[in-house]
């Protein structure tokens, strides 16, 4: 196995570990009624235990970044703004552990959102010959393909700033369809801001500006 396969190995395996303690805190959530981050210790028992070291190392570093309790409610705030009318609130479990827009109690929107901090590693791209930050969100194939959700928006948190993007139904179908997926079935996207310009360069560098902070939703 080359260099560069190992490196991707190993950042998927981090990647991976990160999105288990994500979901372990929206759980947290649920069941502690929007407890503190701080308490993120309560982890450990679900965690493998040949992952223990690995997860500690993830917690401490959530500890210090942003909590997706935050990003959610920044988001919120945007739709809000952008979607006058509708009530925008939590999804439950059944509706997805996202966010929901509601019209006279009618679900009109289900929104799927997805959140990540930054990486340079062997896949980022260079601009000046400086490699750039990029995000890593996951998602996998069954969440577009399963009908549950009406948008996508992935949030980047990126020089102590969010940075979103927001793709209807429609577009993330369209998107995907020159992605490729790995074995198990899941779409990687890799976020970059630099100055002006707004890219994913997951398997190409595409230009995303158009997907850029557009918090006005489409509703059945």
């Amino acid at each position: 196995m080359s260099y560069e396969n190992l490196l991707f190995e190993f950042m998927n395996r981090v990647k991976n570990l990160e999105d288990k303690v994500n979901n372990l805190e929206i759980e947290l959530e649920e069941l502690k009624n929007e407890r503190e981050l701080s308490e993120v210790d309560e982890f450990g028992s679900d965690i493998n235990e040949n992952e223990e070291m690995e997860v500690e190392e993830l917690v401490n570093e959530t500890r210090s970044r942003i909590s997706r309790s935050f990003v959610r409610e920044h988001v919120m705030k945007k739709l809000r703004e952008e979607n006058p009318g509708f009530e925008v609130k939590k999804a439950n479990k059944a509706q997805g552990s996202g966010i929901v827009l509601l019209k006279d109690q009618l679900v009109k929107s289900k929104i799927k959102l997805l959140a990540s901090r930054n990486y340079i590693d062997g896949n980022s791209i260079e601009r000046n010959g400086e490699r750039l930050a990029h995000s890593w969100h996951t998602l996998p194939k069954s969440d577009i393909e399963n009908g549950k959700f009406d948008a996508y928006i992935f949030v980047y948190f990126y020089e102590q700033e969010y940075h979103s993007f927001v793709f209807s139904k429609r577009e993330i179908e369209e998107f995907v369809r020159e992605k490729t997926s790995d074995g198990a079935g899941n779409f990687y996207f890799y976020f970059v801001i630099y100055e002006n310009e707004r890219l994913e360069t997951r398997d190409e560098i595409l230009d995303v500006s158009e997907y850029y902070e557009k918090f006005k939703i489409e509703v059945r």
